[in-house]
């Protein structure tokens, strides 16, 4: 963003020389512990991130309108966007989701009507996140026959309904985890074409049942369900 206009849009920001400073300055008017960093690598002067425990909040700001547009997540999974044009009604929202630790994303979006949660938020916070997924992508009309066809098959073994499901172009994965980033040690499902799929390091392709069988020699020990965080929490 040109400096005439981060000064005309944003002058806090101008001030202070970057979103994360001038958003350390609104926490800090109220008395918030939190502490605002920024990002080398992404719009370092228009990006603050700001991380406790399992959640985290990061803040962009809006190129041709003052917008600042924070986004909040907790265990890996986003679960509410926010756009608004004040800076203070930023910082306090994002007090509030990273110090209330039982706060929901319906009561955050009661306190900031600016604040929109996704359509998962409730499934997850609820605990219903593998579930809920399963269901989605059996019910889903934009992938291919093929890969729904491994999703299907998938379904019927209570070993991999129990782990979180993803796709990942045409591949279906499967996590230990359902937060991102996922665990990536349990062979994935690839349609190669004619019926055939391949699994992980298996020795070809095969049917659907050849596939699935090698992704459950592929489950790591004492695998069970999918539960709440990260690959790197696990």
């Amino acid at each position: 963003m040109p400096k005439h206009e981060l000064r005309n849009l944003y002058p806090e920001v101008h001030a202070s020389g970057s979103l994360q400073s001038a958003m350390q300055s609104a926490l800090a008017a109220i008395d918030s512990p939190l502490v605002a960093e920024a990002s080398a690598d992404f719009f370092p002067s228009a990006f603050a991130r700001i991380k406790r425990g399992p959640r985290f909040s990061q803040t962009y700001i809006a190129a041709l309108e003052r917008l600042f547009m924070p986004d909040f997540w907790s265990h890996g999974v986003q679960f509410a966007t926010g756009q608004t044009p004040d800076l203070a009604a930023t910082a306090s929202a994002i007090h509030d989701w990273l110090t209330i630790g039982n706060l929901t994303t319906a009561e955050l979006a009661l306190r900031y009507p600016w604040i929109t949660p996704s359509e998962k938020a409730a499934v997850f916070e609820s605990g219903n996140a593998v579930e809920w997924t399963w269901t989605h992508m059996l019910e889903s009309t934009n992938r291919s026959e093929a890969t729904l066809v491994a999703i299907r098959r998938a379904y019927q073994e209570p070993a991999l309904r129990c782990l979180f499901p993803y796709t990942s172009m045409f591949s279906l994965c499967f996590s230990r985890c359902t937060g991102y980033p996922y665990t990536q040690d349990i062979s994935s499902i690839t349609p190669v074409g004619d019926g055939l799929y391949a699994a992980g390091e298996s020795d070809g392709p095969k049917d659907i049942d050849g596939a699935i069988a090698a992704v459950l020699r592929s489950l790591p020990p004492d695998c069970g369900p999918a539960r709440p965080g990260t690959a790197d929490d696990m």
